[in-house]
């Protein structure tokens, strides 16, 4: 960061270690979102479930998602006996 960026941090009450520790934590949350966002979709996919529901989900609840699709039972194959 260049000075006159350092200087409009503190001016909001912000040192550089505090815009480090944010930098971290932002960075961390974005891990964990996109672990949250695979593990969701692998679930979905093996219980049979809609895909297009549970990405949205994942996109609007983030790690949340994966907790919830963990209740979720999995869906009865439809498969009609053929004569």
């Amino acid at each position: 960061m260049n000075d006159e960026q350092l200087m409009l941090l503190e001016q909001l009450g912000i040192s550089q270690a505090d815009f480090e520790r944010m930098q971290t934590l932002a960075g961390v949350l974005l891990v964990v979102t996109v672990v949250s966002f695979v593990l969701t979709l692998w679930l979905a996919r093996r219980k049979k479930l809609n895909m297009g529901f549970w990405t949205f989900m994942v996109l609007l609840m983030g790690p949340f998602a994966l907790m919830a699709i963990l209740f979720v039972p999995a869906k009865e194959s439809t498969s009609e006996p053929q004569a």
